[in-house]
């Protein structure tokens, strides 16, 4: 569901893009208005995508941990094993 929802504000973004380069070539007394609204558009691309990556370093982070805590018994058993 969250992953449907942010291919489609990306979507959105880029055809905001689009549609302001249209708009761009099709008159040119509108180009400063346009380039806010492609600056617009890109910013929100931006925006999304910041936001994925700090989902995904945040469930990385999560993964590490589980692992490193799964994985700490068989640790300390082998140390055990490597006194002896």
């Amino acid at each position: 569901m969250l992953s449907a929802s942010i291919l489609e504000w990306i979507t959105a973004g880029l055809i905001w893009v689009e549609v302001a380069v249209i708009l761009g070539l099709a008159n040119h007394q509108t180009a400063r208005f346009t380039r806010a609204q492609m600056l617009l558009g890109v910013v929100i691309i931006a925006l999304i995508c910041s936001q994925l990556l700090i989902i995904g370093v945040t469930f990385m982070k999560m993964f590490v941990l589980i692992g490193q805590l799964i994985l700490l018994p068989t640790f300390w058993q082998a140390l055990k094993e490597f006194e002896k």
